[in-house]
């Protein structure tokens, strides 16, 4: 059933970037697809933007629809933010991004002021928080007594223990402080909890943070719904490469949650008779630390470390590849899995948070978490099962193709979101 009414909404999306993947991703293409069919607020972070939302929204077909409110924060907040990332980078266990939702949290107070004059002026139907997608921040937008949307969010998921041994003593830091943090500010700390309660709808993206939800909301709506998509699929055709040679891909920061240490020992237990070739897109902390332990391995010749690579030029990266190789540990969804199906590669995943909701055994090896010796061999064995039969990857690719363009592609998305407007609004 199609609705033709055109609502008016306020979108709160603190990341939003044409150009990016990841959090900026999500927030742009919710913009794109909700303005399709309605008109649309949207308040975006101005800091690093501003310009590249505008620009793109002007070349949009129905970019009458969307009106841009670029909000920057207070010069007193932007100062403390850099004294943050000042002595945070000096300390074991603060990372950015912890000091990114803090500049966060600084936001959406002045766009909760921002919102009280735009409901005064608008006769807005409903708003609608899509980023920051973690349960932290919260967003105050709850209270100007409009139906209030909030997510697809998440931020429960964990490292597991069985995780740690792959992990740099730093890593291990980071990851325990972050782990006793979500205790300390999910007990304690009741803004973002009360942006939970009071939404009509909480969209969750991972079954971990599902859990938990549901303990303060109890029989209120919570929809499972992953927070990433894709905007087509890809036309690269899968072609039956020769067995025993492959091309693998990483793509993602270089940190420690992202657990490049399983795949490297992974690979040391290639056999000779599989010729393989791994290139990592990716940069961050633990790059150099990699790279030293690549050629400790002898394993130099064979990765390739492309650093960062142009969200718009991974195209020949995916193209190129015959597997994905994702060893995170912890993951909120994982952007990159949608988009490695999407160009039909098959993926070797542990079996852990948003990757369990986007991927099946149809189009991945899925990878248990037992113990260390267990993960390295398992993994290995996948990528030695996919190197001997192009035809397996070609059918798990295939598979994956399907389920990308069943669930994951943004149009499809937005239509969805669009009837769950319409149908609250009618209650």
């Amino acid at each position: 059933m199609k609705n033709n009414k055109k609502l008016k909404i306020l979108l709160s999306a603190f990341a939003c970037h044409p150009n990016k993947g990841s959090e900026s991703g999500i927030g742009w293409n919710w913009l794109k697809e909700i303005a399709k069919y309605n008109d649309v607020w949207i308040l975006f972070n101005k800091q690093g933007q501003e310009k590249a939302v505008i620009e793109k929204i002007a070349k949009l077909p129905y970019k009458n629809n969307i009106h841009p409110i670029s909000i920057k924060l207070d010069k007193k907040y932007e100062k403390k933010i850099k004294i943050m990332y000042f002595f945070g980078n000096l300390f074991f266990g603060i990372p950015n991004n912890f000091i990114y939702h803090i500049s966060s949290i600084y936001w959406q107070k002045k766009a909760y002021k921002v919102s009280r004059k735009i409901i005064k002026k608008e006769k807005i139907d409903l708003i609608h928080h899509v980023t920051y997608a973690s349960w932290q921040p919260p967003s105050y937008l709850w209270k100007l007594n409009k139906p209030f949307f909030l997510g697809p969010i998440s931020g429960a998921q964990k490292t597991p223990k069985e995780g740690y041994p792959f992990l740099t003593f730093r890593g291990k830091i980071s990851e325990f402080i972050r782990t006793i943090s979500f205790v300390i500010l999910w007990n304690l700390w009741y803004s973002p909890k009360n942006t939970i309660k009071k939404a009509k709808i909480v969209f969750v993206g991972n079954k971990e943070t599902e859990k938990k939800i549901r303990k303060i909301r109890k029989k209120n709506q919570i929809i499972l719904l992953n927070d990433v998509g894709i905007k087509k699929i890809s036309k690269k055709k899968i072609i039956l490469k020769p067995k025993n040679k492959i091309n693998l891909l990483w793509a993602g920061l270089i940190i420690p949650r992202k657990n490049f240490g399983l795949l490297l020992e992974s690979l040391k237990r290639i056999p000779k008779e599989i010729k393989w070739k791994l290139n990592v897109a990716g940069e961050g902390p633990l790059l150099y630390y990699w790279k030293n332990k690549t050629k400790r391995y002898n394993l130099n010749k064979n990765i390739s470390f492309l650093s960062q690579i142009d969200y718009s030029k991974m195209d020949k990266q995916y193209k190129e590849a015959d597997i994905f190789v994702f060893p995170s540990m912890r993951e909120a969804t994982g952007t990159v899995l949608v988009e490695a199906m999407s160009y039909g590669l098959p993926i070797i995943s542990l079996n852990l948070h948003g990757a369990r909701i986007v991927l099946n055994n149809n189009c991945a090896i899925l990878i248990s978490k037992k113990n260390k010796k267990q993960m390295i061999e398992d993994f290995s064995n996948a990528i030695i099962k996919l190197a001997q039969n192009p035809e397996l990857r070609k059918k798990m690719g295939e598979a994956g193709i399907k389920r990308a363009e069943k669930y994951f592609l943004w149009e499809k998305r937005g239509e969805r979101m669009n009837r769950l407007y319409h149908k609250v609004l009618k209650k």
